[in-house]
């Protein structure tokens, strides 16, 4: 990187300094590897500056390195440091972090879908049955839980569902996603993503001939009725969904749940574009013991363009149905606070109107899916349809919380970013060196001027300089010419020697060894 500054011609610099006096000139020129724009005020000077790997290559270094990064200056590397890194076992992760511009409020233990519809890296280094496949938090270390709905390893498609302890509105929330070890077990962990706020969460994602699978500890899984088989799998607003007839296909749960506050949620498509179908069940719950009201609803969004979505009431059921236009996936959900009796609805992650009323109390229900449950329904009210991701909470989840879920499943792509592969990191020296080579001003007692450089400073670390010149040759590796330490400031106009021959010596320093300082490139200006 050293390319040697041209004398200025004597006469040119006596016409200069008959013209001007010193400092009131600004010299500007062109920084071909930074691309930007620097300038040093003495008018005197000529630039000599290090553009090129090469040129650092030249120098004296020690426990220092320039191969990582073409025309830059970092520590080396002395071992793997496996403190920041789950487990030695896993050989690659990938940093996911999350938008927080996105999170409506700061939540706790919040479900985070990872949806990747390809992933090279996945694809051609995670086991075929994605058992290596596993989560942390930000620190690299803590594992978080999560369950992984689907994963194709041909190309690498994933969805994960990953528990967040604190997932913030306010700045960015990192993970780490690590895969690639042949060894690995099972790492999932899907009944701790779905913690004691859930009743039951079904992704709809197995067949209908079969069980659809509950994924909470409760074990409230469905099966269906009304001769639903695998035909009835189709593709969803996540992986797959359940495609409803609307004449007698519906999901039950043989088992109970009780509650006095909940929410219902499920992604919805009406199968009858540009229709308007009569009220269809979405989700039920059923107690035979609670006759309830002859009928108590609120109904939200009675607009053409979100649809119709109504939780109500009515002898035994506790249910949200609902009518809309068009094939659109859309977000539905319906929350109840038993104390005040609020009932509010969602579209999209948008709220409707709140209702209050008298509570309705304590219900112990089973859960029907596309129609009522207990009893067959004497009008059409059966979904038709598909359904996706529903969800049923023992609590009124906030309007916040329902806004985040909206926008983490409508658009993962755009709720995260998935960064590169990365490989366990390295510890870095605590310090090292590199010297210059000899620059030959050709003038004796030449002036140095000004010593200036660029560098990218990590938390803990550090860049001094020292200096040295003589008008009799040395040689770089001198080891008895002293050297005169300036700092690390830039630029440096004082205590700069004199002399025809002159060297710098960089030294960069490192307080957390899992960083390093990045010294990019040295300029010297002198007369």
């Amino acid at each position: 990187m050293l390319i040697e500054g041209i004398p200025i011609l004597i006469a040119f610099i006596a016409i200069t300094c008959i013209a001007f006096s010193v400092g009131t000139t600004e010299s500007r020129w062109y920084d071909p590897e930074q691309n930007i724009g620097n300038s040093y005020g003495a008018w005197t000077s000529i630039q000599w500056t290090q553009t090129t790997q090469s040129d650092f290559e030249a120098g004296v270094r020690v426990n220092s390195n320039t191969s990582s990064s073409p025309g830059n200056v970092i520590l080396t590397t002395t071992s793997i440091n496996y403190t920041r890194w789950y487990s030695s076992s896993w050989n690659f992760r990938k940093k996911i972090t999350i938008d927080h511009t996105k999170v409506a409020a700061s939540q706790t233990n919040f479900p985070v879908l990872i949806s990747l519809t390809t992933d090279a890296d996945l694809a051609s280094s995670a086991l075929a049955n994605g058992n290596d496949i596993l989560f942390t938090s930000a620190d690299g270390t803590t594992k978080l839980d999560h369950e992984i709905e689907n994963f194709t390893v041909s190309n690498g498609k994933l969805i994960a569902w990953v528990r967040i302890p604190s997932l913030t509105s306010t700045v960015d929330t990192d993970l780490y996603m690590y895969f690639n070890n042949s060894g690995s077990s099972n790492q999932q962990n899907a009944t701790g993503v779905w913690d004691a706020t859930y009743v039951a969460v079904y992704h709809m994602s197995q067949s209908p001939a079969g069980t659809v699978y509950d994924s909470t500890s409760n074990r409230l899984n469905l099966t269906s009725s009304g001769g639903m088989g695998s035909g009835n799998l189709v593709s969803g607003q996540i992986g797959n969904g359940i495609y409803f007839d609307g004449n007698n296909d519906r999901l039950n749960t043989s088992g109970t749940f009780t509650t006095t506050n909940f929410t219902l949620e499920a992604w919805v498509s009406n199968s009858a574009a540009g229709s308007w179908p009569g009220w269809q069940a979405i989700v039920d719950l059923y107690d035979p013991t609670d006759p309830g009201n002859v009928f108590r609803e609120f109904t939200s969004f009675p607009d053409s363009t979100n649809g119709w979505i109504t939780l109500c009431d009515n002898a035994y059921h506790d249910r949200i149905i609902g009518r809309q236009s068009g094939t659109a996936w859309r977000h539905i959900g319906a929350a109840y606070y038993s104390p005040t009796g609020t009932r509010t609805g969602y579209i999209n992650g948008i709220s409707g109107l709140s209702s209050p009323s008298v509570g309705w109390g304590s219900i112990n229900a089973s859960i029907s899916v596309g129609a009522w449950a207990g009893t067959i329904p004497t009008w059409s009210d059966w979904w038709r349809g598909n359904i996706d991701e529903v969800r049923i909470s023992n609590n009124a989840l906030s309007n916040q919380w329902i806004a985040t879920e909206y926008n983490n499943t409508y658009s993962p792509s755009t709720f995260y970013t998935v960064g590169a592969r990365t490989s366990p990191p390295s510890d870095y020296a605590p310090s090292g060196t590199i010297a210059s080579v000899v620059f030959d001003t050709n003038s004796m007692n030449a002036r140095w001027d000004a010593l200036e450089w660029d560098e990218g400073l990590a938390g803990g670390t550090d860049i001094t300089f020292d200096v040295r010149a003589a008008d009799t040759s040395f040689v770089k590796e001198n080891t008895t010419l002293a050297w005169t330490s300036v700092g690390g400031t830039s630029p440096v106009y004082a205590g700069l020697p004199r002399g025809r021959y002159f060297q710098w010596r960089a030294t960069l320093t490192t307080a957390d060894t899992a960083v390093t300082p990045t010294l990019n490139e040295v300029r010297v200006f002198y007369t």
